[in-house]
């Protein structure tokens, strides 16, 4: 039985360790999605005297800021969502000719008659 409780404690350690990175490599894209919300909205935001216009010129430079954070932890952020690396892939930062040849199985995305 202890052996069971030490492992047992040592996998909720493990969880709240992936936990709490998953909540940090999170955030930011959290916070994307809030400023990109408010971006939306601003008209009405402004409008409403919710958010003065000073705060409003500031918000571009604060989504540029976040999308750059963001951007930096793509490979994070796949890894916690769980989305399998094969299914990770540019054609176009590839070899996109080879990609669309005609005699491939799947075609490529430019097959004719290809709809979606």
């Amino acid at each position: 039985q202890e052996k069971e409780d030490e492992a047992a404690a040592h996998e909720l350690v493990h969880m709240s360790h992936t936990h709490a990175r998953a909540a940090a490599v999170l955030q930011p894209l959290v916070e994307l999605y809030g400023l990109h919300l408010i971006q939306k909205d601003m008209a009405y935001f402004v409008g409403s005297n919710m958010i003065d216009t000073k705060a409003a010129a500031e918000l571009p430079k604060m989504l540029d800021a976040k999308i750059a954070l963001v951007g930096g932890k793509l490979s994070e952020l796949v890894y916690i969502m769980g989305i399998p690396s094969d299914l990770v892939f540019a054609p176009v930062a590839q070899n996109w000719v080879e990609y669309n040849r005609m005699d491939k199985p799947m075609k490529g995305e430019l097959a004719p008659n290809n709809r979606i």
